[in-house]
């Protein structure tokens, strides 16, 4: 499947980013969170997908 959208997490809210299968036209989306920031706290610079959920490659 082909990243074919994404739109960002803004304002707390999650985002999304959907896919196409070029081959048999079927589309999937999930949801993208925004990373929580605490003092202190190491930072990493790409938005955590939600739990149980991970797309295989």
């Amino acid at each position: 499947m082909e990243e074919i959208a994404t739109i960002l997490p803004m304002g707390g809210a999650p985002g999304l980013v959907a896919f196409l299968c070029a081959q048999c036209g079927k589309s999937d989306s999930m949801l993208v969170y925004p990373i929580r920031h605490a003092r202190g706290a190491q930072h990493y610079d790409d938005a955590i997908p939600p739990r149980g959920r991970r797309r295989a490659a």
